[in-house]
């Protein structure tokens, strides 16, 4: 727990400076770079890292995705993954005693899956235009409030076990806990955020029932992302991704709900808007 929380205080002040650059390339980079940590520590999650030249051009397509609106050609998404296939297969005829077709499918579809939900982040920002902060922000409220939520309340009531074989420790009543914290704290957000929009002349107005819909439905995705990210550890036999956040494990164990959210929210916004002039 107080591992938890030192990592907290470092890393909200962090996001909150990275999120001062959400505008500009920096932001584009910082997401992008995030991905192929993330992409990684899958790999070597499941023992398909070894081979130097697969996982750097592994990576190097994770980051790929980060850049997509910079010119048409990065825009070519089906060009790139011709050639992106075309390089994997070159790797498994020049390596094929090394490397085998499971490493190739491997590290493509890591390479490509969680980029693409990292990297959602930044197609929401470029979606929203000047209501992109708000929305950026709203994927981590969703993503963490509910985490934080369920945690607590799961330790102090939680009973009933909800997939005891993927995360034996997660708890039904700590799963309606992390629902509830969040629907409370995604309303508060918004109105506090109006306010900020109505104090800086930025005509706005909040669809309060928008965005308890998309709190409740941002709930059940943010846990569904944990559940996935645990059944991976499981099938791997390990307990956490990495140790780069003290207290939370690596990129993937902080950053699984948000490769889960923010392509939800990215997609939910243009049916269910929260927010518009």
């Amino acid at each position: 727990m107080r591992q938890r929380c030192m990592s907290a205080m470092i890393g909200i002040p962090l996001l909150i400076l990275v999120l001062c650059f959400y505008k500009t390339i920096v932001f584009n980079l910082i997401v992008g770079c995030t991905a192929m940590i993330a992409v990684y520590e899958v790999l070597r999650a499941l023992q398909c890292h070894k081979n130097y030249l697969l996982t750097s051009v592994g990576l190097l397509a994770a980051l790929y995705f980060a850049f997509l609106s910079f010119s048409p050609v990065l825009e070519n998404v089906p060009v790139f993954l011709a050639v992106y296939i075309f390089i994997l297969f070159c790797i498994l005829l020049s390596s094929h005693m090394t490397v085998h077709f499971q490493q190739i499918t491997v590290v493509f579809t890591a390479s490509i899956l969680f980029p693409l939900g990292l990297c959602s982040l930044i197609y929401l920002r470029d979606l929203h235009g000047e209501f992109g902060l708000f929305y950026l922000i709203l994927v981590f409220v969703l993503s963490w409030i509910c985490d934080a939520g369920a945690y607590f309340v799961g330790r102090k009531f939680g009973k009933h076990k909800m997939a005891p074989q993927i995360s034996p420790h997660k708890t039904i009543e700590g799963a309606i806990g992390g629902v509830v914290t969040n629907l409370v704290f995604t309303l508060i957000f918004g109105g506090i955020w109006e306010l900020v929009y109505t104090r800086i002349g930025i005509p706005a107005e909040i669809s309060y029932l928008n965005l308890t819909l998309v709190a409740v439905l941002g709930s059940l995705i943010s846990m569904f992302g944990d559940l996935s990210a645990s059944v991976i550890k499981r099938h791997c036999q390990i307990k956490d991704f990495g140790n780069l956040i003290p207290g939370h494990g690596g990129i993937m164990d902080r950053f699984d709900s948000v490769i889960f959210v923010a392509p939800f929210l990215y997609l939910i916004s243009q049916v269910l808007p929260v927010i518009a002039a």
